[in-house]
């Protein structure tokens, strides 16, 4: 990275604290330097600070990313309407792909993010500039078919599994159901579940951790890292239902 890359400032606008603080630490490894928004307006105040770049979620609380991507493009904002605009989705659909397209999105994240991937997507918007419409075309534009309309709600920092069509295993057990089980040979029985003190760099998730909003924060088969290690024992610390989670060893170790 060039020195006027490293020194570029870059927005990340995320309403979960764990997926916000792992890119902001991919971010700042890759040399750049950060903002960061809590929520969706949150993130029109942050971009008064005049970012380089802005890495949005698609839902999150106050306005969505394709609501701030359009204010961009219309020039309702501070800064120059070609703004690199990077939309970070763990939901995408059709529909959300042609708005965001639309809306001239400078590229895609999909959750959860490796430093491979934003690397690789940071160096292309680099090259590669936009041919901007006029503002009129992208206020024209319609979202409601993208699905994006999140309402105002509260985050929790407590991983629990939102049931959909296809109800999914929980990402995690209590403390209770772990006392209920004969030791660690049905621990074994029940894939492997670990005490958040005993993560270790490595260490391969069992099961996907989703947000109380039925978002996807890690999938399961990521390597946990040691920055993931000591996020998740402070996520965990703060709340028992986290206490013991589901993960297959390190290669060449055991449990």
């Amino acid at each position: 990275m060039s020195n006027s890359e490293a020194r570029k400032v870059i927005l990340v606008a995320d309403d979960q604290a764990f997926i916000r603080s792992l890119l902001i630490s991919m971010l700042r490894e890759l040399g750049y330097r950060t903002l960061d928004a809590v929520d969706g307006n949150h993130a029109m105040q942050q971009l008064n600070l005049r970012p380089d770049a802005a890495i949005l979620d698609h839902r999150m609380a106050g306005r969505t990313g394709l609501e701030i991507l359009r204010e961009i493009r219309c020039g309702r904002t501070k800064l120059a309407r070609d703004l690199p605009v990077l939309m970070l989705t763990g939901h995408a659909d059709e529909n959300f792909v042609r708005i965001a397209g639309e809306l001239d999105v400078s590229a895609l994240l999909s959750k959860p993010v490796s430093k491979v991937q934003l690397r690789a997507r940071l160096e292309t918007i680099a090259r590669a500039g936009i041919e901007l419409k006029p503002p009129q075309s992208y206020a024209e534009v319609d979202m409601a078919p993208a699905e994006c309309a999140a309402p105002p709600r509260r985050t929790s920092n407590a991983w629990v599994l939102r049931d959909s069509i296809h109800p999914r295993q929980a990402p995690f057990v209590t403390a209770a159901q772990i006392a209920r089980r004969a030791g660690a040979a049905a621990r074994a029985a029940q894939g492997g579940d670990t005490h958040y003190s005993r993560l270790r760099p490595g260490m391969i998730l069992a099961r996907s951790l989703y947000s109380g909003g039925g978002k996807l924060l890690l999938a399961a088969g990521t390597e946990i890292d040691k920055a993931m290690v000591k996020r998740l024992a402070r996520l965990c610390e703060s709340n028992p239902d986290m206490e013991y989670l589901s993960v297959t060893p390190a290669k060449g170790k055991g449990l």
